[in-house]
């Protein structure tokens, strides 16, 4: 699995804010998709799914926000 890390929070609780925050820095990377709900709703797709959002990552860090 390519991530680091995973951010988990509720509707209206600052993700948003969070995802771009972990954009902008130099030594992270965030998903293509924010919020990819791979846990909750799009689990049946299939690991291969999930780790095509971190295929292009080169940075230090990544993470799904």
């Amino acid at each position: 699995m390519p991530v680091d890390y995973i951010g988990i929070g509720g509707q209206r609780c600052g993700t948003t804010w969070l995802h771009q925050v972990l954009k902008e820095h130099p030594d992270n990377e965030v998903s293509t998709k924010k919020e990819s709900h791979y846990f909750s709703y799009n689990y049946h797709y299939g690991l291969e799914w999930y780790e095509n959002h971190f295929r292009f990552l080169n940075k230090k860090k990544c993470g799904d926000v």
